[in-house]
């Protein structure tokens, strides 16, 4: 499943005919029927059982849940924000794990020199940046972790 970029003017007519006050679900049933791509409606589905009070309301605690806006308007998942295929893949100790081979909704795969593929969560990603992608851990920790790519068929 592909990321679909969210602007806020985006999420605005996701919840047209959403009436505030709104439970998550039913904005989520909103959106789904006026088109919102699924990795939204899957953020939807994981905030918190509470009323909003208003759209800016649910906003934030999408930014909570793990969706940030850029500067453009775009919506990702925190850690998603730049990470392409081709990028280096350091540890905090500043080694080099791999290079990202490819970019998935929540993951990306992790291709090792000498050892299998790994699929990286972006919870995993600590920073992006200098055409890097930088992991919380050292890259020694990274053999000891269990992400193993599924194959779907």
């Amino acid at each position: 499943m592909e990321t679909s970029p969210v602007t806020r003017q985006d999420l605005h007519r996701y919840l047209k005919g959403c009436g505030w006050p709104c439970h998550p679900r039913i904005c989520g049933q909103i959106a789904r029927d006026n088109g919102a791509p699924a990795t939204l409606l899957a953020q939807l589905e994981a905030l918190p059982n509470r009323v909003y009070t208003s759209e800016a309301e649910l906003a934030e605690d999408l930014q909570r849940a793990g969706v940030f806006f850029s500067a453009e308007g775009t919506a990702m998942m925190a850690g998603q924000a730049g990470v392409h295929q081709g990028m280096v893949v350091v540890g905090t100790d500043g080694h080099t794990v791999g290079d990202v081979k490819e970019v998935r909704n929540r993951d990306f795969v992790l291709n090792r020199r000498r050892a299998r593929d790994l699929c990286v969560p972006f919870d995993a990603v600590r920073d992006v940046e200098a055409g890097q992608v930088m992991l919380n851990m050292s890259a020694e920790d990274v053999n000891y972790q269990r992400w193993e790519c599924t194959k779907l068929f």
